[in-house]
């Protein structure tokens, strides 16, 4: 958070004291993605808002001879930028945010299913088993993970049960057991 309003000063201060023809103004919207690794949207608007103030310190400095319309480009657009980035790092947060809630549903729900659920990859490894199948195939919890799933098939079965899997992973379904 801090990082960010350093960098907006920086870019202000370093503004004053460049050539009119240098913009370094459009660096603001990099300040602007400076605050995406923070948790919260709060970081965001407060950049964003302190950046548009000192755009408009700047601007009001009146640095430039040019007349109004001609400023539209060193101001405006730096602004429209500013703002742009605000809203797509805001957007990218609460869609992370929002995935991160449905993959805590999802785990919640298979956690605490009442069937067991296995979950194996086509080399036939488990890499997920919920707790109740462990405790229906007499495992501790976590125990399944990295076993073959031909361990747990009945030893009559599991001879033919690779190339069942195999055959399997061509057309693969959700199928009880």
């Amino acid at each position: 958070y801090l990082l960010s309003l350093a960098i907006a000063l920086s870019v202000f201060t370093g503004s004053l004291y460049v050539p009119e023809n240098w913009h370094l103004e459009l660096l603001y919207p990099l300040v602007v993605l400076v605050t995406l690794p923070l948790p919260d949207n709060r970081p965001t608007f407060d950049a964003s808002i302190a950046i548009t103030l000192l755009m408009l310190v700047d601007f009001g400095l009146g640095k430039s001879n040019l007349p109004i319309q001609e400023l539209v480009f060193p101001f405006v657009l730096p602004v429209v930028f500013v703002w742009v980035s605000t809203f797509a790092v805001v957007k990218y947060k609460d869609s992370q945010l929002k995935l991160l809630r449905s993959t805590e549903y999802l785990n919640a729900m298979f956690k605490f299913a009442t069937e067991g659920i296995i979950i194996s990859n086509n080399k036939g490894e488990i890499i997920l088993a919920n707790p109740t199948s462990a405790l229906q195939l007499g495992y501790d919890d976590g125990e399944l993970i990295g076993r073959k799933i031909e361990q747990l098939v009945p030893d009559r079965f599991a001879g033919n049960h690779p190339s069942h899997r195999k055959s399997y992973y061509k057309h693969p379904q959700n199928r009880p057991m």
